[in-house]
């Protein structure tokens, strides 16, 4: 992003702005402490980045959100649903030769930059690998996505999907969930998929919620323990890696 912007062996008084979702989530705020870390420690850039949280994530704030980091910045990044206002954002920021990067998960407009992020569909597909492995030949799998705007989730999602149909086992995944990205959503969604399915082998999680699949499972009388394959280790997740509770964690560096 910095290298983009000026071409030039040492940067000084870069404003970079970054545009990220839910100030209470333990994974932004790891994002948002590993950027202000990874930019002190430069010794070729000198500059503070522009952190700003959004909680109303729709598309209308998100785009506001982005026009106004993105126009007192030199460069923004954000995590944002693939929307036109979210599009119509970045394309006012290109007309004022503002660079444009998206976080995480890709939007369609034509003046992005350039994407910050794992290869979604990899992603998928290999935490399909991994639970194929790890539950077994029979059980219903279950897939759950924090919405299907989130491109990056989406993808996540479809590679997931083909990796069961080319293998032969699609009838085992049940109809997509989406938990809005939300542990109490995922809470009851989890505890719904335990009572509806006692042969429930498997849950993937494409999207956030983990903190609520984690207590559904714990709290849940059957004691059933399907196979967990999420995104995204916090110090508050990596309790339920422990002690087996989720099996699996896909997630960046």
């Amino acid at each position: 992003l910095i290298r983009h912007r000026t071409n030039a062996r040492n940067v000084r008084n870069v404003r970079l702005g970054f545009v990220l979702q839910k100030g209470t989530d333990p994974f932004y705020q790891n994002v948002a402490t590993g950027l202000r870390k990874e930019l002190s420690s430069r010794l070729d850039v000198k500059g503070k980045p522009d952190i700003v949280f959004v909680d109303d994530i729709s598309a209308e704030s998100l785009g506001k959100k982005i026009l106004e980091v993105g126009s007192r910045t030199d460069a923004v990044a954000f995590v944002a649903i693939d929307h036109q206002l979210v599009v119509l954002a970045v394309d006012e920021l290109n007309l004022r030769k503002k660079p444009v990067f998206t976080l995480l998960s890709g939007i369609s407009a034509s003046g992005v930059t350039g994407y910050i992020g794992l290869d979604s569909r990899k992603v998928g597909r290999t935490g399909a690998f991994i639970i194929s492995k790890m539950a077994g030949a029979k059980g219903k799998i279950a897939t759950l996505v924090g919405s299907h705007g989130y491109l990056g989730q989406d993808l996540s999602e479809m590679g997931f999907r083909s990796y069961f149909r080319e293998i032969g086992e699609e009838p085992r995944l049940l109809e997509t969930i989406v938990n809005f990205d939300d542990p109490e959503v995922a809470r009851e969604v989890t505890t719904r998929l335990l009572d509806s399915h006692a042969d429930l082998a498997a849950i993937y999680d494409a999207g956030g919620g983990q903190d609520g699949i984690v207590q559904a499972i714990r709290a849940h009388s059957s004691g059933q323990r399907p196979v967990v394959v999420c995104n995204d280790l916090t110090d508050a997740t990596r309790p339920a890696l422990i002690d087996g509770v989720i099996s699996c964690f896909l997630c960046l560096p």
